[in-house]
């Protein structure tokens, strides 16, 4: 069955488990996530100003895994009558602002979410928008929009630097050779990436910045001092390639392969390998050490800003 048809099925079958008077209460509804991807959800309304959704993603995994529809619509409609005993939005009171992280996002690819939600230009077509992580348990959290934003009592600038804090003190950021990573990943190693100042770095090499979670980490490029405490590592100036918004690799740009190229690289394996709710940028970027600035990578030729050495 394909992912779309089990989708209907589910939502058919659910209707035919719940009460009558509940089945006006639930919908089958595409959620717009991270880029602007809608991601198909069974939406259940428990009170007129409370509602939980149900992700089809997983569901359909264990569709995969030899579930039928009528287990999977039983298990949800199980977890709903749990909830409407149990469950209450925490108010803007009981939400912590110790659990304020930021996450990294393209402008471009999220226009209708950030239509609705707070964000800080970072530059170079990047944005930083703001969650309460964990609000309802690991792997969850609350974005912050314009509502919920009144309710904190700062000020934009004082939500990033907040925001800032926070994560890199619950997330704090990894350095590693790509080679280490995989290897960990492959052997099933829980083993967890370090900052690692002392990485020999030669001009192929590639590492992974990223946080101990290897979740969302991209965010871990924008900590304080990070882009230049990278710099010291590798000794140079260095290529960003956003692999995902978990991660992103970084090069020195003495392996001596042209931007564009790299840029190539990068949109192919974000059509290929990576999600599209977990895709980052189909851009490369440059961090000019002696600078300390981050801009888009283009190839020398092109580079106006390149002074010819005297001979």
């Amino acid at each position: 069955m394909s992912y779309k048809e089990f989708q209907k099925d589910l939502f058919k079958q659910l209707q035919k488990v719940v009460p009558t008077e509940m089945k006006g209460n639930i919908s089958l509804e595409q959620v717009g996530q991270i880029n602007d991807v809608e991601t198909p959800n069974i939406k259940v309304a428990l009170s007129d100003s409370e509602d939980v959704m149900y992700g089809l993603d997983a569901y359909y995994e264990l569709y995969c895994d030899g579930y039928n529809i009528d287990n999977i619509s039983h298990m949800i409609w199980e977890d709903v009558e749990s909830r409407k005993q149990t469950f209450q939005f925490p108010s803007a009171d009981s939400f912590n602002n110790e659990n304020i992280e930021f996450r990294i996002k393209t402008k471009k690819g999220n226009a209708k979410h950030l239509e609705k939600h707070i964000y800080t230009d970072m530059g170079n077509g990047l944005v930083a928008t703001y969650c309460f992580a964990e609000i309802f348990g690991k792997n969850t959290a609350a974005p912050i929009g314009d509502k919920l934003f009144a309710t904190l009592g700062m000020t934009k600038e004082e939500l990033h630097m907040l925001a800032l804090d926070n994560t890199q003190r619950r997330n704090p950021e990894t350095l590693e050779h790509i080679e280490n990573v995989l290897n960990n990943m492959i052997s099933g190693s829980d083993k967890e990436a370090t900052w690692n100042e002392d990485l020999k770095v030669d001009s192929g090499d590639m590492l992974i910045l990223s946080n101990r979670q290897m979740s969302y980490g991209a965010a871990a490029l924008f900590y304080p001092e990070v882009m230049n405490k990278i710099g010291k590592v590798v000794g140079e100036d260095y290529y960003v390639l956003p692999s995902s918004i978990h991660e992103v690799l970084i090069v020195p740009v003495s392996v001596d392969i042209p931007a564009s190229e790299l840029r190539d690289m990068v949109r192919d394996i974000n059509e290929t390998q990576v999600q599209p709710k977990e895709q980052l940028s189909d851009e490369v970027y440059k961090y000019d050490y002696t600078h300390k600035k981050l801009e888009l990578a283009v190839d020398k030729q092109m580079d106006r800003n390149i002074i010819p050495r005297k001979r």
